[in-house]
């Protein structure tokens, strides 16, 4: 992932949550826009009452919650 991949995460709108896993195996929710904030290849996540401060580079993977479901159960 690069930067922009985050801002255009944090801007969605609606705002859609979603979790960064790094690669030493720690996860960071963001569940509200103004809980993260990119700064160069910096990333800033305000999580469990403590700022966490993380390279962009060991970003392994995001997973956001917008799954839509089928609107009639017979499509799935």
């Amino acid at each position: 992932m690069v930067p922009d991949d985050f801002i255009q995460l944090l801007r969605t709108q609606p705002f859609v949550p979603f979790v960064v896993f790094m690669n030493d195996g720690s996860m960071l929710p963001v569940n509200h826009p103004d809980q993260a904030m990119v700064s160069g290849e910096m990333l800033y996540v305000a999580h469990d009452n403590r700022g966490v401060r993380c390279s962009i580079m060991n970003v392994t993977r995001v997973e956001t919650s917008d799954i839509t479901p089928p609107k009639d159960p017979t499509e799935i």
